[in-house]
């Protein structure tokens, strides 16, 4: 019998939210009818040639709705990074038994680096210098005693890191949809042009490369909606002075549909410039794919080829 304190021996030993630890199998509930994921894909495969070998069904169907239970890895050489905050580490086993985990990975991939960095939902930069990124589609639940044969890891490096990817993963569970009207407005026009110019490697493009964050204002009324914007920027600013983000922000003017939206006011600050309310009066923008009208749209999410 584990001892109900085990969170706080393994978080005295070093587990907390931001370190890695070896890669383990994760498990997916899918149609086997329409399989995902590549384990998914893989299982239903497995099982398909089993069936034909034995001449019965395959094992997936034997679960209700049509569903198969599949479990792997990713990928040789992956990681997990802990997700889990802290308190629930240190949380009694009778209370949280588990830890969460998300994948993480390595990569030299410039474009998922770059919206790894701040502007993606999908990604988030653990480690600049070792390419080090994790992804949030693919979750592992961990019981604690497990942790005990593993060894923790350097993840998130810093302090600012590890808050940024706390803030990262609840964003994750808390960020608000847009109405759907001002998403075809306002987010499907921003989407849709940036993945047309990542497409034609337009260089305007760049003046994206340091911006942290994408922050839409409130918007009320009817349309054509007023479009205020708000770029997150570092402390030390901009290095052209902000010649190449008003020169992006031109070309953004001309997007929106004038009977839908306009581009009415922007402004770059970095955080410590802008007050907390001014901040929670605007919504980020992930700029890698919204959901809109029952379709994917597809704005700076780099091709899935890691």
């Amino acid at each position: 019998m584990a001892d109900n304190n085990l969170g706080e021996r393994l978080y005295d030993a070093g587990w907390n939210q931001g370190v890695l630890l070896s890669v383990l199998p994760w498990s997916v509930i899918y149609n086997v009818e329409d399989p995902l994921s590549k384990i998914a894909r893989s299982a239903k495969n497995q099982a398909t040639a089993e069936s034909k070998r034995r001449d019965t069904h395959a094992s997936s169907n034997i679960y209700p709705h049509n569903t198969g239970v599949a479990f792997g890895i990713t990928r040789q050489g992956d990681s997990l990074v802990v997700a889990s905050q802290d308190c629930d580490i240190v949380s009694n086993l009778s209370e949280e038994p588990t830890v969460v985990a998300l994948r993480a990975f390595v990569t030299d991939n410039t474009s998922i680096l770059r919206y790894a960095d701040g502007n993606s939902s999908h990604y988030f930069l653990l480690d600049r210098n070792r390419g080090l990124v994790a992804e949030s589609s693919v979750m592992v639940l961990i019981e604690k005693p497990v942790l005990l044969n593993l060894t923790p890891e350097p993840g998130a490096l810093d302090l600012a890191t590890k808050q940024k990817f706390a803030r990262w993963v609840a964003h994750r569970f808390d960020r608000s949809a847009f109405p759907e009207d001002i998403v075809g407005a306002v987010v499907k026009p921003i989407l849709e042009n940036l993945s047309q110019m990542q497409l034609e490697n337009d260089p305007d493009l760049d003046a994206l490369r340091v911006v942290k964050e994408v922050r839409l204002a409130k918007i009320e009324g009817s349309p054509p909606f007023d479009v205020r914007i708000l770029f997150i920027i570092p402390e030390s600013g901009l290095p052209d002075n902000g010649i190449a983000l008003d020169r992006f922000v031109a070309r953004m003017r001309r997007w929106f549909n004038p009977l839908a939206a306009r581009l009415v006011a922007w402004d770059a600050r970095h955080i410590y410039e802008i007050t907390v309310g001014d901040y929670l009066d605007t919504q980020q923008i992930y700029l890698d794919h919204y959901t809109y009208r029952g379709q994917t749209i597809q704005g700076l999410l780099p091709p899935p080829r890691i």
